[in-house]
């Protein structure tokens, strides 16, 4: 999900960490025998996460993401009207 060669992956990188710490989280409730365990890898998850802040890449790859993403939306539902 976030390395391909040819298609571009950063805008992804995002998204992706939200949705495993998401199943993470949901994963620690269910098994509080491994919780600790967990937690370990949602704080070193977080560490990554918080150096994407410092990375100006991230913050252009998501706006772009989400413009493209826009545009292409638009385009299709006027074309289905």
């Amino acid at each position: 999900m976030l390395s391909y060669e040819k298609t571009p992956s950063l805008s992804c990188a995002i998204p992706t960490f939200e949705a495993m710490k998401n199943v993470w989280m949901e994963h620690q409730g269910k098994n509080p025998d491994s919780a600790n365990i967990i937690q370990d890898g949602l704080d070193k998850l977080e560490d990554y996460h918080d150096r994407m802040d410092d990375v100006p890449a991230y913050v252009l790859a998501m706006s772009t993401y989400l413009y493209l993403s826009l545009i292409a939306s638009l385009m299709f539902s006027s074309s289905q009207s």
